[in-house]
């Protein structure tokens, strides 16, 4: 063949000139050789191969023997039978991580890189050197030889460099620049004599070699394409034009040209279909294509002062939004309005510089709208629920079987049948009666309080389930409605289920070894993964990923669970799950390096500010520029190593191909404003570039503006209705034009439409009841229904059933508080945590046992009444009932840290002690005929507590299950409770009835029942009273019993209480005719509000809300009897 031929190099751009070339001189091989001749195609890339094979087929029909390769492929197809001959394996990506750390961690104490080896980032940083200096073809003796012999740096980079090419060597691995290096000696040794092949002679398997889309190349790569086009006819496709936009090309184009690569001009196109353009494209993408980057002077003279250039046309749009989601929400606006125009999807691209976070942003908004996409960046393995859920598997025993932690795995596993069989039933011989609700796992692991620890879940979930089984039998045999219905029989399963899954799975995790060889770490979690995850393709490739882990094994001979995670991880990264389809009416998405020598009709480039594209360009922080200067002078033979500071020019290429790949549209966008700190953000140096080679005059950023579409924060729609990506943007315009022309039925439009999700019209219904009228609707509390006042009465009614003195308060201080914990069973649910110190609740429970316990063994052990000369055998005995009272609450785990215990411990005991001086000071106070405690946890109208709990606590002689009643009209209330302490006097005429308060005392008057909401002590009074025929119940008394509060007292005398009792029949009347007549309405009060449970639920502008409603007649006797109570 003619020289000219065998080694030929054409320039231009993508489009048309190259593809037009290729498919041009792809046909001529085709013609001259038939069509199986054998030929490789070398790109860049996969996905440009794939874009090329489907050009040329329609172009020229089919294009057998036409191989498509990667340097990559290329070089495994050329050195493979040496490789296999001598058992070589590919390190993975994660083994190279391993061995960059195993050579870090090996560098001695007086290595340059000693003081950052143990940095983060290091690792990563040498072997990104490692690959550059492997990929110049310069060996450990070339650092050395390039430096001066006191150059530090140099030599001990040789070293590691040795070292690394070393260890490769003993593990029998091979990386990818080792790969390209063996593949070029083999080229050399296998054509050694041999300048050209005969006519039609193949060499590898191929007569021909075309080369298309590289402007650049690595030392390896451009021997190994000069030394095969000695032997094979070889055409470069190489992209460029004489134009600032691509002088990054311009070195390897005079390389190309040095080496005997003869330029010839385009061939004739081969016969395209035609294709049709966007309606109404203009010429500013051609103007813009053609003057890119070109000094002023060449793109045409300025236009005159004054006079503005015609504005572009549709083929261009800059779009400038407040923050990347925006502004991706506006690149897939511009999809959707490019398909309807009829542009297929598979000719739209959308493209970034940087994936983060762009690659997210524009999946998550992609896929309401079903529009089909391919991403370039995509998820990857590590993103897919399978990986998910096998690391939240082999965290679970990392993180001590905290709650969260096995939660999480269960909430995002696909778990496998066979295991859900098997934790379904005992036996595991049929299938469970409902699916697995991971929601209900987690619900029942906060009802049973875990936190973490292997023996907490079972424990835990046992006494759960046995708790939950006591209480179903209980409430259905007992006809008290205030039991409460029983717990759902589901969620009884649920919990025997989830403990039999534990107990799998944590036996499971037991096998799995903390510390293992590569190869034994691999098969023990590919074993827990096949045992726990359904089969499925993404299972498969994770696990294909871990058991390429087990060569490792070479590199260090032993691993821990947490570094098999992490470069399992590493590895998972790398790799993609193969979603979606490129073209075949799928959406290109992706970076805009990968997509080098693709072609569109329509383009979108996001993320075009500053900082992001470009980039910043960072040296080497191993080898400096100045450095990679020296080494490739002093190298020799053409050895060069990339200098970083030259990436900004090929930045600017990469721009100018992404705006040149596009035939009919481009959109460029960019994000104004950072949405973290809502600053404002620069708009790329590109765009001033663009709109120079447009103008033809300089731009700033003021002249840009005047050319950019504005997307406003406040824009919650398109101005253009049909524009709408989504329902709501559309139902927003829709209202929005009903609001502004007072068309009523236009404005509630999303509520009247069926297409719509019922909550929208619900909501309005909402609102309206809420704030449109003046009387309490159903939304306020109110309900109405007859069936619904039925249900209340019949479930809910205080009719012939026993309550508390705090149930009734509670409607007291919130009928809508009522309504949600005791009618609807609401109550905050939160992740249990550590207990790091003794609860409230728990710390009055404990107080209550203690005084119990103390001032019940007073008369056995002779010691009351209480006087002073026996203080310290009473304190000595209040001491050893906290110890002990502490040591119980202990062995339940409800103490928390040990310090924090003790610190409690002595708190109580002081507040106890200092309670009981008080005590004493008291009874010697009153003499011989003051009150003497003498009855202790006084229960009425309630069963006796279960017998266990109250083995060293007696049940008190006065104590009944009979309920204490209170008539009133022609009905009678119903009380039960349990009264903490009854004192009488020596001759038991007398009585005081005590109530403990832990914490802090409400601040109201003494003699008061606080509108309703203090009602324990009137109750307790009566109760009393009841309890104690013949005996005047003179007094009750709040009584705090801790330094926090202030050990104060709240009185509710004899004569006060007889007053009071009108008050206490008004009160059981208000509640259960508010119950019956369904009246739970909001009654805001300060206090009480801001130590409500349930105020989540009732939203804010409560006062607001009231304040419009607070006449309604429904609420005036409530209103009516708290304004004469705060009165009084």
């Amino acid at each position: 063949m003619p020289s000219a031929i065998e080694r030929r190099i054409v320039f231009g751009d993508f489009r048309p000139d190259l593809e037009d070339a290729l498919a041009s001189a792809v046909a001529a091989h085709r013609h001259e050789r038939g069509p199986l001749a054998p030929a490789v195609l070398l790109v860049g890339s996969n996905l440009l191969g794939l874009y090329l094979t489907r050009l040329l087929a329609r172009r020229l029909g089919a294009v057998g023997g036409l191989r498509v390769m990667t340097f990559l492929d290329l070089a495994r197809t050329l050195a493979r039978a040496e490789i296999d001959r001598e058992g070589l394996r590919a390190i993975p990506v994660a083994g190279e991580r391993l061995l960059a750390r195993v050579l870090a961690k090996a560098l001695p104490d007086t290595s340059y890189f000693a003081s950052i080896a143990r940095t983060e980032g290091f690792e990563e940083a040498i072997l990104a050197t490692l690959r550059d200096v492997r990929d110049a073809g310069l060996t450990p003796g070339d650092l050395r030889r390039c430096f001066p012999k006191g150059h530090r740096k140099a030599r001990d980079l040789a070293d590691v460099h040795e070292r690394y090419e070393e260890k490769l060597k003993s593990a029998r691995l091979i990386d990818r620049p080792g790969l390209m290096a063996r593949a070029l000696a083999v080229l050399e040794r296998d054509a050694a004599g041999t300048s050209t092949l005969q006519d039609g002679q193949p060499f590898a398997g191929m007569t021909r070699l075309f080369v298309y889309g590289f402007y650049d190349f690595t030392w390896l790569q451009e021997n190994l394409l000069l030394r095969l086009a000695r032997i094979l006819p070889t055409a470069i496709f190489f992209p460029y034009r004489e134009t600032p936009a691509f002088e990054f090309a311009k070195n390897a184009r005079a390389r190309l040209l040095d080496a005997g690569f003869g330029s010839a001009p385009p061939e004739p196109p081969a016969a395209a279909a035609p294709m049709p353009s966007v309606a109404g494209a203009g010429v500013t993408l051609e103007r813009l294509q053609r003057n890119l980057f070109l000094p002023l002077a060449h793109a045409g003279e300025d236009a005159p002062e004054g006079v503005e250039p015609a504005p572009l046309d549709s083929s261009l749009r800059i779009i400038a939004a407040p923050g990347e989601a925006r502004e991706v929400l506006e690149a897939v606006r511009t999809v959707a309005e490019m398909t309807r125009r009829g542009v297929p999807l598979e000719e739209i691209g959308v493209l970034y510089r940087g994936a983060d976070p762009y690659a997210r942003l524009i999946a998550s908004q992609l896929a309401p709208l079903e529009i089909r996409s391919f991403s370039l960046e995509g998820r990857t393995l590590r993103q897919t629920r399978a990986a998910r859920a096998l690391f939240s598997l082999l965290e679970i025993r990392e993180r001590d079987h905290e709650r969260a932690a096995v939660i999480d795995f269960l909430a995002v596993a696909d778990l496998d049948p066979g295991v859900l069989r098997a934790a379904s039933e005992p036996a595991g011989d049929r299938p469970p009666a409902s699916p697995p609700n991971p929601a209900d796992w987690d619900l029942l692991s906060r009802m049973a309080g875990i936190v973490s620890g292997r023996e907490a879940w079972d424990e835990r979930l046992d006494r759960l389930a046995r708790a939950l089984t006591f209480r179903a039998a209980e409430a259905s045999a007992a006809e008290d409605p205030e039991v409460g219905p029983p717990p759902d029989p589901r969620l009884i399963e649920e919990c025997h289920r989830l403990r039999r899954l534990y107990a799998r799975l944590a036996k499971a995790l037991d096998g799995l070894p903390r510390e293992a060889a590569w190869s034994e770490m691999s098969d023990a979690v590919a074993g827990l993964a096949r045992r726990f995850l359904a089969p499925a393709e993404e299972r498969e490739s994770i696990l294909e990923a871990a058991e390429n882990l087990a060569a490792l094994d070479a590199i260090t001979p032993r691993t821990t669970l947490a570094e098999f995670r992490r470069l399992l991880d590493a590895e998972l990264e790398t790799r993609g799950p193969g979603e979606g389809h490129f073209q075949r009416g799928h959406l290109l998405v992706g970076d805009v390096q990968t997509a080098r020598g693709l072609g569109f009709r329509a383009l979108v480039v996001v993320g075009l500010t500053e900082q992001s594209f470009p980039p910043p360009i960072r040296q080497d922080p191993v080898l400096l520029d100045t450095e990679r200067h020296t080494l490739n002078r002093a190298a020799g033979d053409g050895h060069r190593l990339p200098i970083k500071a030259e990436r900004l020019k090929e930045e600017r290429l990469l721009f100018a191909l992404a705006a040149g790949s596009a035939r009919d549209a481009l959109v460029l966008t960019y994000s104004r404003l950072d949405p973290q700190t809502a600053r404002e953000r620069l708009p790329s140096s590109y765009l001033l570039r663009t709109m120079e080679a447009l103008l033809n005059r300089s731009c700033d950023y003021e002249r840009l503006e005047a050319h950019v579409e504005r997307i406003r924060i406040s824009d919650l729609f398109p101005a253009d209705r049909g524009l709408s990506v989504r329902d709501r943007e559309f139902d927003l315009s829709v209202v929005a034009e009903g609001i502004r022309g007072r068309d009523a039925a236009r404005a509630l439009f999303p509520a009247q439409n069926r297409d719509r999700p019922p909550f929208f019209s619900r909501g309005i219904l909402f609102e309206q009841r809420r704030w449109g009228d003046r009387h309490l609707t159903p939304v306020d509390g109110l309900l109405r229904a007859p069936s619904a006042r039925a249900l209340l009465s019949h479930r809910h009614g205080l009719a012939g059933v026993a309550v508390s003195p705090t149930r009734l308060g509670q409607y007291m201080a919130c009928p809508y508080q009522y309504f949600c914990e005791r009618i609807l069973g609401l109550e905050p649910l939160e992740a249990p945590e550590q207990i790091e110190r003794l609860s409230a609740q728990d710390r009055g429970i404990l107080v209550h046992r203690v005084l119990h316990g103390f001032f019940a063994g007073l008369h056995d052990a002779g010691l009351s009444p209480l006087r002073r000369p026996a203080r310290q055998a009473l304190q000595e005995r209040l001491r050893a009932i906290v110890d002990r009272r502490f040591a119980e609450a202990d062995a339940l785990g409800l103490t928390g840290l040990p310090l924090l215990r003790d610190i409690e411990r002595l708190r109580i005991g002081e507040d106890l002690g200092r309670y009981l001086d008080r005590e004493i000071e008291a009874a010697e106070a009153e003499g011989t005929d003051g009150f003497r405690p003498a009855h202790f946890e006084v229960r009425f109208g309630m069963p006796p507590p279960p017998a266990p709990a109250t083995a060293d606590l007696p049940d008190d002689p006065l104590s009944t299950g009979q309920p204490v009643s209170l008539a009133f009209d022609d009905r009678a209330l119903l009380f039960k409770g349990q009264i903490d302490r009854i004192d009488l006097t020596a001759d038991g005429a007398r009585a005081r009835v005590i109530d403990y308060k832990s914490g802090r005392l409400d601040d109201y008057p003494d003699n008061s029942h606080r509108a309703g909401t203090a009602l324990q002590a009137p109750v307790y009074v009566l109760a009393a009273g009841h309890l104690l025929p013949g005996t005047r119940v003179e007094q009750a008394l709040y009584q705090s019993v801790s330094l926090r509060g202030g050990f104060r007292s709240k009185r509710l005398d004899r004569r006060a209480w007889e007053a009071m009792l009108d008050d206490l029949r008004v009160v059981g009347r208000l509640v259960e005719d508010g119950i019956a007549s369904g009246a739970f309405f909001l009654y805001p009060e300060k206090t009480m509000c801001q130590r409500c449970r349930v105020r989540p639920v009732c939203g804010e502008a409560r006062e607001a809300r009231f304040g419009r409603k607070r006449t309604d007649p429904v609420a005036a006797p409530f209103l009516d009897f708290k304004s004469r109570s705060e009165e009084e």
